[in-house]
């Protein structure tokens, strides 16, 4: 609730309600480290046998003593470091039954993209924060797409994708498709036995029109935007300009010394040396910034969630495809914006993985994937039958 409450505050911000965001975020941000603190006291289990906890608890770490070593110990901007593991340690160490925690950020990803919705009709589209305020809506997929019931989660996603059309941003609209094309995916083959594969055209179709037809349709038809025509011009202003931006990273990347490639130039580093640009791809930015050191941890993460990934789909667990979402949008706004150090886009995910494997957690912190966790209590689930062939 706490790390909710924060977000909704920086939502405001973005889209220039007014609301103390700043004091909310900087609390919350208190508060998670004192719940952690305690829950450590009580004994959890920050992870387990998922090398997941680690993975962020590393990177995050490598942040803050970059940012002590440039401006010293900060309490603002080593909190911010630690916001990531935070988020996810909140979400894993909760007391709260599983199925409210979800609840609680699918609700905040309805209120999200109301508030995106009733702005973007009130004031029209603009740059800078407003229009990247989108994130927090489509960064809410996984919790919808984790929900039991088939009507929720089909509105859930009509909402966000709804959001996604009025925002008329390129990166958000490849983000939500990748995001579902990895969700159907994995959902089939979770339903299959591990030696198939069958494509299912009828869902390939569905997840194109609900994808691709459905933004178009309702962002020409309701906000007046044609987002065919704004992917149409991508060659021609280069990506919002990303082609030239990656290509400054990549050369001063070439011509840096062996202590600034290992150990990186500094954070935000990109941004202060292009007047107020990011490098709009995190694996440019995390290199640049914080070196080979802290590149090589940001990989350990994807390592992990690949890794996790494919244990939920061996397993057969119902939240595999929500998972496979989860990282899809991970990779494609990593690959395309900024979102791994943007700490208040990035706790969606941290939540949602930390809620994740505390669901799907045995006894050992290992990923079970016969039993689920309902109102705290663990409840064990036979594996679903193998179909036999017609064949014999």
């Amino acid at each position: 609730m706490l790390i909710a409450l924060a977000l909704l505050g920086m939502l405001a911000q973005a889209l220039e309600l007014t609301l103390p965001a700043v004091l909310m975020r900087n609390l919350a941000i208190a508060m998670i480290a004192l719940a952690i603190f305690l829950a450590v006291l009580r004994g959890e289990r920050l992870g387990g046998g998922n090398g997941l906890p680690l993975a962020l608890a590393l990177f995050a770490l490598w942040i803050s003593v970059r940012v002590v070593y440039e401006d010293g110990a900060q309490p603002v901007p080593l909190l911010l470091a630690m916001w990531l593991p935070f988020t996810f340690f909140a979400a894993y160490t909760s007391r709260a039954a599983g199925q409210r925690v979800a609840a609680i950020f699918c609700v905040f990803t309805a209120v999200a993209a109301t508030l995106y919705l009733s702005t973007t009709l009130s004031i029209g589209l603009r740059g800078g924060l407003l229009i990247n305020a989108i994130f927090y809506v489509i960064l809410g997929l996984p919790f919808i797409l984790a929900i039991q019931s088939r009507t929720m989660r089909m509105a859930g996603i009509l909402v966000i994708v709804t959001a996604a059309a009025a925002s008329n941003k390129r990166t958000a609209i490849v983000a939500l498709s990748v995001a579902l094309f990895m969700y159907l995916l994995t959902e089939n083959r979770r339903s299959k036995p591990a030696t198939t594969l069958r494509f299912r055209p009828g869902l390939a179709a569905g997840g194109l029109i609900l994808a691709v037809i459905t933004p178009y349709w309702v962002g020409l038809r309701v906000f007046g935007v044609d987002i065919l025509a704004k992917f149409a011009d991508a060659g021609q202003d280069g990506g919002s300009g990303r082609a030239e931006i990656y290509s400054w990273v990549w050369k001063r990347l070439g011509e840096a010394s062996a202590n600034r490639l290992f150990f990186g130039h500094g954070t935000n580093a990109v941004a202060q040396e292009t007047g107020g640009f990011s490098a709009h791809n995190d694996f440019l930015e995390v290199a640049y910034d914080y070196g080979l050191v802290g590149f090589g941890l940001y990989l350990f993460v994807y390592a992990c969630l690949i890794a996790t990934l494919i244990k939920l789909v061996s397993s057969r667990n119902r939240y595999a495809g929500a998972w496979a979402a989860s990282l899809g949008l991970f990779a494609t706004l990593s690959s395309l914006s900024h979102l791994a150090l943007i700490p208040t886009y990035v706790a969606l995910l941290a939540v949602f993985w930390g809620y994740i494997l505390r669901e799907t957690a045995d006894s050992t912190g290992s990923i079970d994937g016969s039993s689920v966790r309902h109102n705290g209590v663990r409840r064990h689930y036979a594996s679903p039958p193998r179909r036999k062939s017609i064949h014999g």
